[in-house]
């Protein structure tokens, strides 16, 4: 697949909801593939912790899509998509603590969250997921 081709491929497709798609051409055979997500800020949860203050996400990512047909594109998006997933999953999963504050415990920018999710007792159960959807 030439980068023209890529790209006129994504602005012909649609994706879930609140997850908009761009592609640009980089190269003839490279692309700029960007997620604009609408979400939620998880730094800021109220007391029950909701998070309610909006922000659009962007997640870019360039792409040598020379090898590739059409699956092979919606393979690579869908990929992306599944790590931006976890990656949010892991910033949005918080613990009340005694004293009422929320605790993320596998935080992907902190230390302790990188750590807990290296050790890989957390990942255990994604794997299994993952190993169903194959």
């Amino acid at each position: 697949m030439r980068s023209a081709e890529a790209v006129e491929f994504v602005r012909n497709a649609v994706f879930k909801p609140g997850w908009q798609m761009k592609a640009e051409r980089y190269t003839a055979d490279m692309i700029i593939f960007t997620f604009y997500i609408d979400t939620v800020d998880t730094s800021y949860p109220d007391a029950d912790g909701t998070c309610r203050r909006h922000v659009t996400l962007v997640r870019d990512e360039v792409w040598d899509v020379s090898g590739l047909d059409e699956m092979g594109l919606i393979g690579r998006i869908l990929r992306l998509s599944a790590e931006t997933d976890v990656h949010e999953d892991r910033e949005f999963f918080k613990v009340r603590q005694p004293d009422g504050s929320w605790h993320a415990p596998l935080h992907p920018h902190t230390y302790e969250g990188q750590r807990a999710w290296s050790n890989g007792r957390a990942r255990q159960g994604w794997r299994d997921v993952a190993d169903e959807l194959r």
